[in-house]
C-alpha cells in the first residue's frame, strides 16, 4: 500500500512538471519573437493550399509569387489582418527618395503591388478558387492590430 502511494504521487509530480513545462514553453513561444520573412512566406501559402485546395503545381507557383510579395504578408508589429499582415504594411522604406515620397504616391505603390499580386493569383488559381480566395479575404477584419503586446507598443495600460 505505502508502495502505491509512492508511485501515485511520483505520477502525480512528473505530470505537474510536465503540464508546467508546456505551458511555459508556449507562453515563450506566443511572446517570443516573430516568425521570419520566409517562415511566414512559407506559412501563408500552406494556409492558402489548404483553404483553396490547391494541386502541387498551383502550390509551387502560389509559393514563388508569395515569395516575390512578402511584404503583404508581414506588419511592423507582426501579422495584421488575418494573421498575416496587410497589404505593403511591413515593406521595407525606400532609400532612394530619402523619405521624399509623399503618402499619396506611397499609397498608389502599395495599391498597384496588390493589383499585380491579385493579378498572379488570377493565373495560379481556377475561377472557383480565386472567387473563395476574395470571399475569405473580405471576411477577414480589416480593424488595428488587438492585443496585449499591440497596446504595449502604444503606450495603453492594460488590466491584469
Amino acid at each position: 500500500m505505502v508502495g502505491m502511494k509512492k508511485v501515485l504521487c511520483l505520477t502525480i509530480a512528473a505530470l505537474a512538471l510536465t503540464l508546467g513545462a508546456y505551458a511555459q514553453e508556449n507562453g515563450q513561444r506566443q511572446r517570443g519573437e516573430r516568425p521570419d520573412e520566409a517562415t511566414l512566406v512559407k506559412m501563408r501559402t500552406e494556409h492558402m493550399v489548404k483553404e483553396l485546395g490547391l494541386d502541387a503545381t498551383q502550390e509551387a507557383k502560389l509559393l514563388e509569387l508569395n515569395q516575390k510579395y512578402p511584404h503583404f504578408m508581414m506588419g511592423p508589429g507582426g501579422p495584421g489582418r488575418d494573421g498575416h499582415g496587410g497589404p505593403g504594411m511591413g515593406r521595407p522604406p525606400k532609400d532612394d527618395n530619402n523619405g521624399d515620397e509623399s503618402r499619396e504616391d506611397r499609397m498608389k505603390e502599395i495599391q498597384a503591388e496588390r493589383e499585380a499580386y491579385d493579378a498572379g493569383l488570377k493565373e495560379i488559381l481556377t475561377e472557383d478558387q480565386y472567387k473563395t480566395w476574395q470571399e475569405n479575404r473580405d471576411k477577414r477584419p480589416q480593424g488595428r492590430p488587438h492585443g496585449r503586446q499591440h497596446d504595449r507598443q502604444q503606450g495603453r495600460a492594460i488590466a491584469s
